[in-house]
């Protein structure tokens, strides 16, 4: 199945495969997170721990080590990760 990429909220790593969490529903996928994150280069992905990319299009709850898309999805911050995203949020969000 094709999703867009703008559709997409995020992908999670479960065991040997890839959930892909969209919009319309869930979706399994064989390719790794190198795959997904070379796909999904566009400037509204970040990676924010070794077994998740998040689209912060859809972020509606920002705390510093959890995230929360479209109001329903947790999706953890890695430690190691935390300013360097932080810094890339807030220049996404046009430093507020």
């Amino acid at each position: 199945k094709k999703v867009a990429s703008n559709d997409i909220v995020y992908v999670e790593i479960v065991g040997h495969s890839t959930k892909v969490v969209t919009l319309d529903g869930e979706y399994i996928s064989k390719n790794n997170i190198r795959f997904w994150k070379e796909k999904l280069s566009a400037s509204f992905f970040y990676q924010v721990h070794s077994s998740f990319i998040a689209n912060i299009k859809y972020i509606t709850k920002y705390e510093r080590d959890m995230l929360t898309l479209n109001d329903k999805y947790k999706v953890p911050v890695a430690y190691r990760t935390q300013t360097e995203f932080r810094r890339y949020f807030m220049k996404y969000n046009g430093g507020r």
